[in-house]
This record gives structure tokens, sequence and C-alpha cells, in this order.
């Protein structure tokens, strides 16, 4: 790779989104108040060959509610740690309503996160993304809720 190239580049596995769950790729929520790191996990999920059309941003928990409540989401990459509605206050929220259960969720944070493993297991959380975090990272991360999404469609 020269210097020219973008990080991403190494990303992409043409029909990633594809080869994993078919023709319909689940849709996906990115929530994080920061509008640089919603584009940046946009970025980066585009170049792992998810469709544009199929990820939808919200800035906090409050707006991830609103457009829970109208949109079928598969997949929702949050933040901790943001205004009004903070992530755990989401997933806590979610993991009390039957009709959402089928999402499959990572966590996006700085923090140390084992000290919420028990938490994570009671809020049906999949994944965990430590900031910073390098783009190989999340393409990981996303492969695998993939996987977890595609189970789930299964049963």
């Amino acid at each position: 790779m020269n210097d020219s190239t973008p990080a991403t580049s190494q990303l992409s596995d043409p029909g990633d989104a594809h080869h994993c769950i078919g023709s319909t790729a689940p849709r996906v929520l990115i929530v994080d108040d920061s509008p640089t790191m919603r584009e940046l996990l946009r970025t980066i999920l585009e170049v792992c060959g998810h469709p544009a059309d199929a990820i939808d941003e919200a800035g906090d928990g409050i707006a991830a509610v609103k457009f829970l409540k109208k949109h079928d989401i598969g997949l929702l990459l949050v933040d901790l740690h943001m205004p009004r509605m903070d992530g755990f206050q989401l997933v806590e929220w979610i993991s009390r309503q039957p009709e959402y259960r089928s999402i499959v969720i990572a966590v996006i944070t700085a923090e140390d996160c084992r000290k919420y493993a028990k938490l994570w297991v009671r809020y049906g959380i999949r994944s965990t993304i430590r900031k910073p975090f390098r783009p190989e990272q999340i393409r990981d991360v996303y492969r695998n809720l993939l996987a977890n999404y595609r189970l789930g469609a299964l049963r």
C-alpha cells in the first residue's frame, strides 16, 4: 500500500454484506453524538460492502428510539456517552422491548468495557469496540454482527 491509498481500501472484501446474509442487507443504525464519528463508521461499513442506503444515523439515544419506532433495524452500533439519553440507557430500553430483541448490538466506547461484562450479557450486547480503534476492528466486529444477525434470522 502506498501513502496515497486510504487505510480503508484494505477493508473491502467484495460482497462482504451480501456474502454473509444474501441479497438483503440489514439496516444498520449508528448512534453517536459526534457527526465525525458517525461519518467514519458509515464510511468503514460502506467500504466493507454494506449498502449506503441501509445505514442510518442518530445523534443520541432519544433520536435512536424515535428511529427504532419507525424502522426495522438489524444492527446497532452505539456510543456509550452521549447527551440526553446515553448508550447505557438506550441498550437498557431496547432490552426491555420484546419487539427489538432481535437487534444485534455493538457498543463503542473509550472506556475499559470489562467492568460492564454482566450488563452486556443482560442487555444482549454482542461486541464492544474500544476507542481509539483501527478500521480493521470495525470490519471484524461488523462481520461478527452480520453472522449473529444471520443466525438470528434462521431461528
